[in-house]
């Protein structure tokens, strides 16, 4: 119940966020704030949490452990965001994990996790040097976005939890959000 309603409380912000104060939300091409290079403190936390909660190294554990090594392996060179937006990773994933610990990954789940981290592994080391068009590569470099919101699918698929349905929905505005600043910078 206290998951579901920080995520319905943290959708409302964001919604209004993104009409009244749209820097709140903008990451990325900052000029003020720290590394993105940081998101790896709230994905090691994210770990030690999981961990705590299940006492062991499940299956759902994979997402946060990638996570935490892809950032370990993959370094953004400017990328900022702000102290905001760092300390609201840990909360982030302090309720996301409450929500999703017990989830039972099926065989997609691991294929969604590799793709992902494809999507990764072009946008850090590829894009630099591969340009197929620019339609192909703005679908390449946003394609994590939608692979993260299809694995938050499939666990609300598999859980039906009012908690997991609040993080559904806010990854699809998160989604939706981060393509339309992505398609801003371009304009």
């Amino acid at each position: 119940m206290l998951t579901t309603a920080f995520f319905t409380t943290v959708i409302i912000c964001t919604i209004i966020s993104d009409i009244l104060f749209p820097s709140l939300l903008a990451h990325g091409r900052k000029k003020e704030g720290i590394s993105k290079n940081n998101f790896v403190f709230f994905y090691f936390y994210a770990c030690l949490f999981f961990y705590y909660l299940t006492n062991k190294f499940s299956d759902y554990g994979v997402f946060v452990w990638r996570r935490f090594f892809e950032c370990i392996i993959f370094r953004y060179n400017k990328s900022k965001m702000s102290w905001l937006q760092f300390c609201y990773g840990f909360v982030y994933y302090h309720f996301v994990i409450l929500a999703c610990y017990q989830y039972k990954p099926c065989k997609l789940f691991y294929f969604l996790n590799f793709i992902q981290f494809l999507a990764h592994f072009y946008i850090f080391k590829l894009s630099k040097f591969v340009k197929i068009n620019f339609f192909i590569d703005f679908l390449l470099k946003c394609s994590h976005f939608f692979v993260e919101f299809l694995v938050y699918w499939l666990i609300y698929q598999s859980m039906k939890s009012k908690a997991c349905l609040s993080i559904l929905i806010y990854m699809a505005l998160f989604v939706i959000l981060s393509v339309k600043r992505k398609i801003n910078e371009i304009n």
